[in-house]
């Protein structure tokens, strides 16, 4: 940390081999290989080692967006949209997918492991009357409502962004 508050990320300047290579080469064009962090002192919460916390500060009003935008800088991104017809195969596909809902909802109450997390397809409107069909990670499902996280910018509603 060569400025207080302030940790800059470089993948280029990792000098261990095998990490280098590994950070660098899934990336994307658009990759920027570096990024400046804000860096706080970090909360202690029950379980922590009782050291030093450092804590990647997130300044706005979403961190999510944030954080999302810091990888998507760092190692790149690409996002595009597939239209498809809505023909018999797709509609089957998606009844199919309905029915396996309970299965799936009750893995949730009872606790995803580690790294695992749910996507689900929802549609979102348009401003010209259209729907647009976006992932969202599932954070939260009490019955039929479910919260999450959008995981795709979107290409035709513009007052959303990935990670909200």
């Amino acid at each position: 940390i060569k400025k207080t508050g302030r940790l800059h990320i470089d993948i280029n300047a990792i000098k261990h081999k095998e990490l280098h290579e590994e950070m660098s080469t899934d990336v994307y064009e658009n990759a920027e290989l570096q990024a400046d962090l804000d860096i706080i002192v970090g909360t202690w919460k029950e379980g922590d080692p009782e050291n030093t916390l450092m804590e990647i500060y997130f300044p706005g009003s979403n961190p999510q967006i944030e954080h999302d935008q810091l990888i998507s800088t760092v190692f790149g991104s690409f996002d595009e949209i597939v239209s498809i017809s809505h023909d018999n195969a797709i509609e089957k596909a998606s009844q199919d997918a309905k029915k396996k809902l309970p299965e799936l909802y009750a893995k949730f109450k009872k606790g995803l492991p580690s790294g695992t997390y749910i996507l689900m397809k929802f549609p979102f409107d348009t401003e010209d009357g259209q729907r647009e069909w976006m992932w969202v990670e599932v954070t939260k499902w009490k019955g039929s409502k479910v919260t999450g996280l959008l995981q795709n910018d979107p290409f035709f509603v513009k007052n959303l962004k990935a990670g909200q």
